[in-house]
């Protein structure tokens, strides 16, 4: 399955969704002649856990030429998004780094 992104839209070659998906990113990469690092860039599809189930997501997405993969977590700026934007990811990534940092501390005091 291959999805095209031209000018801030994602056409997919068959039916995956019924609306189309504006994607401001590509259209910024295209307009401004700028490239798209597929090593670095990630591409997730949100939304219910029912709805995701329904649809067959595909395992890449070329935006602006180049072929990206999906991943069902992001962590942009910090945050990590899952799917179905529950931050269960989120919250045990934070506990996680409280922990260990309060274990620090208090191994140092």
């Amino acid at each position: 399955m291959t999805y095209n992104v031209l000018m801030g839209k994602l056409n997919p070659t068959h039916s995956l969704m019924p609306c189309t998906l504006y994607v401001r990113a590509a259209a910024l990469i295209l307009v401004n002649g700028l490239l798209l690092n597929p090593t670095k860039s990630e591409v997730a599809f949100f939304g219910t856990k029912q709805r995701l189930q329904r649809v067959t997501l595909p395992a890449s997405v070329t935006v602006a030429g180049s072929s990206v993969t999906v991943n069902g977590v992001l962590k942009i700026l910090g945050v990590t998004l899952d799917s179905t934007l529950t931050f269960d990811d989120h919250v045990n990534n934070v506990v996680r780094s409280c922990n260990y940092h309060l274990a620090a501390k208090l191994c140092n005091n």
